[in-house]
């Protein structure tokens, strides 16, 4: 029987946790917590904590057409199918920070 090895994730230190957490803008430290999941597996350990680099948008009516609005105003680039902002809303700040989860 061959030996599998699985990929184990970087795993942090609660001494790093606690530098992301205490490097979070005062703006954002009331706001809830987000731990992003690569998949729909229920692994829960913490990788590499990182803010959102862009806004990130969604559409009210259909929440798979979301991206920051540089994608999708590409996305949505012709007569039939324009961009118009008034259809998405913000879910997403700039600096907004996350826990990421393998």
């Amino acid at each position: 029987m061959e030996n599998l090895q699985i990929p184990q994730p970087k795993v942090i230190t609660w001494k790093e946790l606690k530098e992301f957490v205490n490097s979070i803008p005062e703006e954002f430290i009331n706001n809830k917590a987000h731990i992003m999941l690569e998949d729909e597996s229920t692994a829960r350990e913490l990788n590499e904590p990182f803010f959102q680099e862009e806004d990130i948008y969604f559409n009210i009516d259909d929440s798979d057409d979301s991206g920051t609005l540089k994608d999708l105003t590409e996305v949505h680039n012709s007569e039939e199918d324009p961009f118009i902002l008034d259809d998405y809303r913000l879910t997403t700040p700039k600096g907004t920070p996350f826990l990421w989860s393998y």
